[in-house]
């Protein structure tokens, strides 16, 4: 993957650039540093940051040591922290243009991408012929679909003798960004007779192949870079992508699957699992699915959307119009959503705002799916849909990062809490560790009446004693083309 490739030359070139920088003035400090160094090298985290942290402690003056804890920072994700020791190391030695455009990749990360434009500025004034300052500030300008600005800063790089394969990488993306799908293909071309074993520019080939409908030359590529890695979650994405566009279900639905397994905090492969499974009618596979969205993309708008004409067909009325409520707030112009919540309305016996809910969209004047995809993809902040775009990282890789852990956690019997039919306006808590038997309370909750709704407990009661017999099968309409999905799926790096 390209972030990988990065990722190396990045810790190479810090390796490089703090090799001379001992000092037998600091001696004691100096061995840790390059104790920090050395554990970096072997990507040991979180240990680098216990030895650094030594040598910042002897001596607090010394800038290498701030950055290259932050480095360190970075690659657990910690953003903040790592930025905090990046200005720290400025501000004792600020006359490295490493320093800025290390802190503009951090900024990036928190979406402060002004920040990182003025590091960006700022170590360019330092240092105007360094051609990783201008890639890296086209990986921000692609980021935010600045494709132009991205194209100008990788000739810059060229011109400043950049060999590298990232740089076709970055501007084929580019490319494709605008559509030039033909050019992008040229560039990740360019790549591939250099290093056929480039697997992401296989991959970002399959996409541009697959965006001017050659499919077959996609699924091509694609299943290049599974048989170098069958465990590449993004190449298994992108061809269940394919699959499902050419209607290949059950295809599409097992490497989905596998996607999840392999990346279980996926939401951009829930969410189209989801709609695979709308579209073979499992409406409760569909369901969890997108809660498994919300779950890690609160502010995703198009899970709402979705979810909520799930909820509709399944005559969960007042759910539908929580989702399409939801929708709205995040995008008040997102017409379709307007639309739908008017049939909601009506079904309520809510006449007046099924009618508002009409007007609105023809103020809008946008009825079409494909137009209010446009908008929705101008007016919201992208940033709500490309958090979606950084979880293909599967665990092989992860090094020392909690967040990728399987931990199983297990809570401890401390308290039993116990509901008597007889006392329904009352919660008994129990000790009840380590104890074969107990008589006493030693907590109730709610011992006024009022304070408990006794009609919902015993219908929670009742409920949890009966099997709800679920609602018939019922048949959902695509809320989401394919070209839609490619659209919005951007580009990973």
């Amino acid at each position: 993957m390209l972030k990988h490739k990065i990722k190396n030359i990045i810790t190479m070139l810090l390796l490089m650039f703090f090799s001379i920088t001992v000092n037998a003035q600091f001696k004691y400090k100096t061995n840790y540093l390059l104790l920090g160094k050395f554990e970096l090298s072997q990507e040991h985290f979180a240990t680098a940051i216990e030895e650094l942290n030594i040598a910042i402690k002897l001596n607090p003056y010394l800038y290498e040591g701030y950055f290259l804890r932050a480095f360190a920072k970075y690659q657990l994700d910690d953003y903040i922290g790592a930025e905090q020791d990046y200005s720290k190391a400025i501000s004792i030695y600020p006359y490295r243009a490493e320093l800025f455009y290390y802190r503009a990749i951090t900024r990036n990360r928190q979406y402060n991408f002004n920040g990182a434009f003025e590091d960006y500025q700022k170590a360019i004034l330092l240092d105007s012929t360094n051609a990783i300052i201008y890639i890296n500030r086209a990986v921000t300008y692609l980021f935010l679909h600045q494709y132009e600005a991205s194209i100008n800063d990788c000739k810059q790089a060229e011109r400043l003798k950049l060999k590298d394969e990232n740089l076709n990488i970055i501007r084929g993306a580019a490319k494709a960004g605008l559509k030039n799908y033909k050019d992008a293909i040229d560039d990740y071309n360019i790549v591939i007779h250099k290093n056929p074993e480039n697997t992401f520019a296989y991959a970002q080939r399959g996409m541009a192949w697959a965006a001017i409908s050659e499919k077959d030359s996609a699924l091509h590529d694609f299943n290049y870079v599974l048989k170098i890695d069958s465990t590449n979650a993004f190449a298994l994405f992108q061809r269940a992508l394919v699959k499902m566009d050419v209607s290949a279900y059950n295809d599409a639905m097992n490497d989905l699957n596998k996607v999840v397994q392999l990346t279980p905090y996926n939401a951009s492969a829930y969410f189209c699992r989801a709609i695979l499974k709308s579209n073979t009618d499992d409406f409760y596979g569909a369901l969890d699915d997108y809660d498994r969205v919300l779950k890690l993309n609160p502010n995703y708008i198009l899970a709402y959307y979705n979810r909520g004409g799930v909820k509709y067909k399944n005559s969960d009325f007042n759910g539908a119009l929580l989702d399409y409520d939801k929708a709205i707030e995040l995008f008040p112009d997102f017409a379709d959503a307007y639309y739908n919540r008017s049939f909601i309305k009506r079904e309520l016996n809510d006449i007046r705002g099924s009618m508002e809910d009409y007007k609105k969209v023809t103020e809008i004047q946008q009825i079409s799916y494909s137009k209010d995809s446009k908008d929705f993809s101008e007016g919201i902040s992208m940033m709500k849909i490309l958090t979606l775009n950084d979880d293909f990282n599967t665990n092989v890789n992860s090094g020392e990062k909690v967040q990728y852990k399987q931990i199983d956690i297990q809570f401890k019997p401390i308290f039993s809490i116990t509901l008597f039919p007889d006392y329904y306006n009352k919660y008994f808590i129990y000790d009840t560790e380590g104890k074969p038997y107990y008589d006493g309370s030693v907590i109730t909750l709610a011992n006024n009446q009022d304070s408990v709704d006794t009609k919902k407990i015993q219908e929670k009661i009742i409920c949890k004693g009966l099997s709800c017999t679920p609602p018939l099968k019922i048949i959902i309409r695509h809320f989401l083309t394919m070209s839609m999905l490619y659209q919005l799926i951007p580009v990973m790096l």
